[in-house]
């Protein structure tokens, strides 16, 4: 058949399990077959072969097979794969790959492995070359090749490859002419990229050339100890390459030899981390006395080192003597280096004092970060060269700093548009005065083009510069402030001004006199525990008139945002609004004493958005706001959440203003009313208050007696959440009728809304068991993709399987909270058949007809709920469409996956405080989860392990597409899981492990996890760990 096939062009095969061989020849055929014959594919281009578990080769047999056009050949995950062709039958192949194996275990050298390729395949014209998942992969190349196989080879990947020791034959260089880049991730036994070599006199004398290699990535290589590996002396030449990429090579002493240094001439990108043992980039070469000549790296645009805890100079010749030196000397130059990064290495200086002058001399951006030991970044002695190009700064988690600049460096920063300083403990000013000036001086800083500034975790900053100055910010944008609680003055100079009546507690943070941020757009001012005023109270009229965005969080002493109308009318331009966990706050506009006259023409705040939480002394959002003259016609969306002493959110004349709002949520709170009357203002347009409203949510509001006075209605509201207010009843209906049980709702209870003018066009809706036992049987909600159900305390009741079949034929969302089911449906709900009130019949015999839009599914404090599902029961077939799980707080609830066929869609699950849970599901049952890309496990104190053992003795275990991972607050958690097997995890990037003291290891048995590099210790990205790989991570954890 294969010799029928001249025509095709593209052959891809994958997930086909029992597959042992592509091409099948028959026995005769081998017996009548010779040396010579050939099998052809003339016009084949691409091949791919993936996740064939059983395959061994793409055929047996002594025919040569040759590609004539192939330009891409991709074999992943074929791990009994040992060649691509075979010479012998396939029952011989088999004996003899036993033996094989068997005799591999006894041979030293690479050289006596067979190669997967071998002369009997030829690929004239291949461009594209993968290798993923080869476990059985050991050699890739044959030391015999048919003529010009490979010699166009531009791209070469080898990935996850666990018994491969090398990558290319010493024999194959000068077929590699055409190599364009080289890619090795993740092979654990890699020890080079070239066999060792052996060669005459007369070639060692030459170097090895890969002319027009460009890129060069090595990742995850633990054994690798150099590219090419030789006990004669060689040189590898890359004249082309432009960038490498080494990470997490821990056996790696040096990166490149210093006659391989001499090479890299057009060298543009360098990033090198996370090797535990690398010494240096460059090991020199030569004997005692030799001249050491500079190193140019003439065209290095881009630097980055980090990870390097071993790391003691750039160049191993710098390293004579004891202790560590200066990382960068005068022995090398980088006349076009614009972005340098350095991270996690332990010298005291980066730069000695004899750099050349043309090094560094266009650098643009620095990083500098978990320096432990370095007390200066910028040296004196060369801040000329280093900060007349600077734009970008950020040094982070140098805890022996103690300044950045001097007054002169800081004149300096010409081009410098963003800062960035962090974690920083023994730094008390940014720019330090110097020494030599006198006392009495006053020195003026301007930044001309800084647009951002980020100051953060700096426990003993006391102002952002030392002594008597004057700050201008002219361009200005961006500026955040987190973790200072030393500083009252950040920016501003408080010796300057005596502030009447105030002591120093009493200082702004922003300290202004004149116009100096004209163009600042967002300020963030988070966890300052000491201040108590952001800024005075006579501020320039055009201070902050660009002003955007504000937030302020963790303010302990903070009164109030806005002190007066003044101050108020400063911020007409402002667009959003942050305040949250400010425990002394009691109001955020505080226009109190202000008169207004005749006069005063009204003022219209941009004002969009405003958010409000956690504020338990807030009882005004206005404090004395005036009928007239401020309006917030802008604003859209309004969040207040958790404000206990809040009783009233809006008075009639603010809301009367608030013409464009479309969101409203008001959730934990002490709110009474939402809106209340005032004598003599009347309500918007036709009587309405939020006549754009389109999202209102009322949660958790136990005090709340009314909206407003006047009934409303919301032609646009789309969402609807009430949930639930002990004083008054959700809604009313137009006619109050008998529920299920016979009982009547009680008319004299108030209610918050009349369900008939909200309902036509509701998205999501959160009922009660109250408003379903009251609500017409003829309502059908056909707009609704979102519903709530809650209050069902009844230990007896089930939910509505009926009610939710018959209402909602379009719903894509369920929740289900606060209630005592001890099942979501009931056993015999999908044998039911019937109609509605409206005639309108639903086919009960599927009830997925009913529910085949259900893709999420929440489960919230259900307190007897044991099991999500049974047999017999709908919600078998509901779970399989499931996309998205979210279970919290089902204290009673023992599995969450007891089944194989539980959830073949799922991408999402969630799984928080729930108490008794000891594990998420057996071993059968998560084999369903094939498209899960998110796991949260969270507080759940009894799980000791995540995947449990039932016996089905599986060999592996696999999420393929499982991205997120996070295992948080396990008291109880010894191991994902105890069984022997493999678990791969072949897209896992992101794993969170926290507060899990009893996990020492992730599993017992082996562990393939391609994509992953570091282990997150908290839900920030810049506190993690890795020991090489996830279980001895987990083992260091522990420890």
């Amino acid at each position: 058949m294969a010799k029928a096939l001249v025509q095709i062009n593209e052959i891809k095969i994958a997930s086909c399990v029992l597959m042992e061989e592509i091409m099948h020849v028959q026995e005769e055929e081998l017996e009548e077959a010779t040396a010579t014959d050939t099998l052809e594919f003339p016009l084949l281009t691409s091949l791919s072969l993936v996740d064939l578990p059983n395959l061994k080769t793409f055929s047996y047999g002594k025919y040569c097979i040759h590609y004539p056009s192939l330009t891409r050949l991709t074999i992943s995950g074929c791990p009994k794969m040992m060649t691509f062709s075979s010479f012998e039958g396939n029952q011989q192949s088999m004996t003899a790959d036993t033996g094989l194996q068997q005799a591999l275990g006894r041979v030293n050298s690479s050289l006596s492995l067979p190669g997967f390729f071998n002369e009997k395949v030829r690929f004239p014209s291949l461009e594209e070359l993968e290798l993923s998942s080869m476990c059985q992969l050991k050699r890739i190349w044959h030391n015999q090749l048919h003529g010009q196989s490979f010699c166009k080879l531009s791209s070469l990947t080898v990935e996850l490859c666990e018994n491969l020791s090398h990558v290319f034959p010493s024999n194959l260089m000068d077929r590699l002419q055409s190599l364009n880049k080289i890619e090795a991730v993740g092979c654990p036994s890699l020890e080079a990229l070239f066999e060792p070599v052996s060669l005459s006199s007369e070639r060692r004398k030459k170097p090895l050339v890969l002319s027009v290699l460009k890129k060069m990535k090595l990742l995850n290589l633990p054994s690798l100890r150099d590219v090419l590996m030789s006990d004669c002396k060689v040189t590898l030449a890359f004249p082309s390459l432009m960038e490498v990429n080494v990470r997490r090579c821990h056996s790696l002493p040096y990166l490149f030899s210093s006659a391989t240094a001499k090479t890299l001439d057009k060298l543009a990108v360098l990033d090198v981390s996370c090797c535990n043992n690398l010494r240096g980039i460059i090991a020199m070469e030569g004997g005692k006395g030799k001249t050491v000549e500079t190193f140019k790296f003439r065209h290095l645009t881009k630097l980055k080192l980090g990870g390097l805890k071993s790391l003691i100079y750039f160049t191993s010749e710098s390293c004579a003597g004891d202790g560590l030196h200066p990382l960068f000397d005068e022995k090398l130059a980088f006349p076009k280096l614009e972005e340098l990064h350095v991270e996690g290495v332990q010298q005291k200086e980066l730069w000695n004092d004899k750099i050349l002058v043309e090094s560094f001399c266009h650098l643009k951006v620095l990083k500098v970060k978990q320096c432990d030991n370095l007390v200066n970044v910028i040296p004196s002695s060369m801040w000329n060269m280093l900060l007349h190009c600077m734009e970008s700064l950020t040094v982070e988690k140098c805890p022996c700093l103690r300044n950045l600049f001097t007054m002169s460096m800081a004149k300096s920063l010409g081009q410098l548009r963003y800062l960035g300083l962090g974690g920083c403990g023994d730094m008390e000013y940014i720019v330090a005065k110097e020494e030599e000036k006198p006392e009495e001086a006053t020195n003026k800083v301007v930044i001309p083009q800084l647009a951002t500034l980020y100051l953060h975790n700096m426990p003993k900053l006391r102002s952002f510069c030392q002594g008597k100055h004057i700050s201008e910010w002219p361009s200005l944008k961006e500026f955040s402030i987190e973790y200072c609680e030393a500083v009252k003055v950040i920016l501003g100079d408080a010796s300057r001004r005596k502030l009447e009546g105030s002591g120093p507690t009493h200082q702004p943070l922003l300290l202004i006199e004149k116009v100096e941020f004209p163009d600042m757009e967002s300020i963030k001012i988070s966890h300052m525990d000491n201040m108590e005023n952001i800024w005075l109270d006579d501020l320039p009229s055009n201070a902050f008139s660009k002003l955007k965005t504000l937030v302020v969080e963790y303010c302990e002493k903070l009164q109030s945002i806005f002190s007066s109308y003044t101050i108020l009318t400063r911020f007409q331009n402002l667009e959003k609004i942050t305040v949250t966990n400010c425990g002394s706050l009691q109001v955020v506009f505080h226009v109190q004493e202000f008169n207004f006259s005749e006069a005063n023409s009204t003022r219209t705040f941009q004002l969009r958005e405003l958010v409000l939480t956690q504020l338990p002394k807030m009882k005004h959002v206005w404090s004395g706001l005036p009928q007239v003259g401020l309006t917030f016609e802008c604003l859209e969306r309004i969040k207040v959440e958790e404000c206990e002493s809040l009783k009233i959110l809006f008075t009639s004349s603010v809301a009367k203003s608030m013409t464009q709002l479309k969101e409203l949520l008001v959730w934990d709170s002490g709110v009474e009313e939402i809106v209340a009357e005032e004598d003599g203002v009347g309500t918007s347009e036709g009587g309405l208050f939020f006549p754009r409203l389109t999202d209102l949510r009322l949660l958790e509001l136990p005090k709340l007696k009314s909206f407003s006075s006047k009934t409303s209605t919301w032609p646009l509201l789309k969402q609807l959440r009430v949930r639930p207010c002990s004083k008054m009843r959700s809604f009313s209906f137009a006619c109050e009728c008998q529920n299920c049980q016979g009982t009547i709702a009680s008319e004299n209870q108030p209610a918050l809304f009349s369900f008939e003018q909200v309902i036509p066009p509701l998205e999501a809706l959160t009922l009660s068991r109250e408003d379903v036992a009251t609500m017409p049987q003829h309502y059908i909600f056909r707009n609704l993709r979102a519903l709530t159900l809650g209050c069902y305390h009844d230990e007896n009741v089930a939910v509505l399987s009926n009610f939710l079949l018959h209402r909602f034929p379009n719903l894509e969302e369920l929740i289900v909270i606060c209630s005592s089911f001890e099942e979501i449906f009931p056993e015999d709900s999908s044998g039911h058949r019937g109609a509605t009130p409206c005639e309108e019949l639903i086919d009960m015999e599927n009830p997925l007809k009913a529910l085949q839009n259900l893709r999420l599914l929440g489960l919230f404090k259900l307190c007897n709920l044991k099991q999500v599902w049974k047999d017999g029961s709908l919600m078998v077939e509901i779970l399989k469409q499931i996309e998205v799980l979210w279970v919290v707080e089902c204290m009673s609830l023992l599995i969450v996956l007891p089944s194989p066929t539980s959830f073949q869609r799922l991408t999402h699950l969630r799984v928080q405080d729930c108490v008794g849970l000891a594990h998420m599901g057996t071993s059968s049952a998560v084999t369903s989860l094939v498209h899960l890309t998110s796991l949260y496990l969270g507080n759940c104190g009894a799980m000791e392990t995540v995947v449990t053992n039932d016996g089905n003795g599986a060999e592996d275990i696999s999420f393929p597409n499982l991205q997120k991972l996070i295992l948080d607050g396990l008291p109880s958690l010894e191991s994902f899981s105890p069984m022997n097997c493999t678990f791969i995890f072949l897209s896992l990037e992101r794993i969170v492990v926290m507060k899990c003291p009893k996990m020492n290891i992730f599993c017992n048995g082996a562990l393939r996890t391609p994509n992953l590099d570091k282990v997150l210790l908290s839900n920030e990205d810049d506190e993690w760990r890795w020991e090489g790989d996830l279980n001895t991570t987990i083992r260091t954890l522990s420890a």
